[in-house]
């Protein structure tokens, strides 16, 4: 199973990879989950809410 726009339902026992392009990827072996799942990853837009008055981000940031 593979996802590149950032939603993907594991089925129980299968492996599968979701990715959001080339930002963010995450790999699920077969038989790791018990359940299904969906994953979605989504990145954050207003990130300038997270941080406090002189905090910098080195990356950007997904949920």
């Amino acid at each position: 199973m593979l996802s590149t726009d950032g939603k993907l339902t594991f089925s129980i026992g299968k492996s599968g990879e979701v990715s959001l392009g080339d930002d963010v990827k995450i790999i699920i072996p077969a038989g790791a989950l018990g359940k299904e799942w969906h994953i979605t990853i989504e990145k954050v837009a207003d990130t300038q809410k997270l941080l406090a008055a002189k905090d910098a981000l080195v990356s950007p940031v997904f949920y």
